[in-house]
């Protein structure tokens, strides 16, 4: 069984991919990489989905009670305050997960990918972190960390492939 804060982040970052925003791609590199790093999480993680949705849609079996018909219309009428609020919470966590994944996108992209071909005969493919990045890099969150290291990892494969197709 994979511990709930990994299968939290895993459906979050889902999320992010299938939102089809900017962002996706990295969102997905991360989903592939979590996927390798923990066989069977998309199964789980769509079983808690399924298990989220039941829940939600789950209609209470009791009958209700009878009440005078004013207080009855009051409990009949939508809550448009919590409705506005829950509607705000989520505009407000994409919004936040969509800079992060912006954020980390911009830094992914200021680091320096270095490819030579040495004179012994091997390759060296190096990733650069200048010491601003670095440090602010490390202030981030573990999601944002990942979809860093995830991009980084496609830029270095990118070198890497450029570097055996030379002739």
């Amino acid at each position: 069984m994979i511990a709930e804060n990994i299968l939290d982040k895993y459906a979050k970052v889902w999320t992010l991919a299938d939102a089809g925003a900017p962002e996706s791609p990295a969102a997905r590199n991360i989903m592939e990489g979590m996927e390798q790093k923990y066989p069977g999480i998309r199964q789980q993680a769509e079983a808690l989905r399924r298990a989220m949705n039941t829940q939600y849609t789950r209609h209470d079996p009791t009958p209700p009670r009878p009440q005078n018909g004013h207080h009855q219309q009051q409990q009949n009428a939508p809550d448009w305050r919590k409705m506005a609020a829950n509607a705000f919470s989520f505009a407000s966590q994409y919004a936040y997960q969509a800079f992060g994944a912006m954020e980390s996108e911009n830094i992914a992209h200021r680091v320096r990918i270095e490819g030579r071909d040495n004179p012994t005969g091997t390759m060296s493919v190096t990733a650069r972190f200048d010491q601003n990045i670095s440090h602010y890099a490390r202030l981030l969150t573990p999601m944002q960390k990942e979809m860093i290291a995830g991009m980084v990892a496609d830029r270095v494969k990118q070198e890497i492939l450029i570097r055996l197709t030379k002739k």
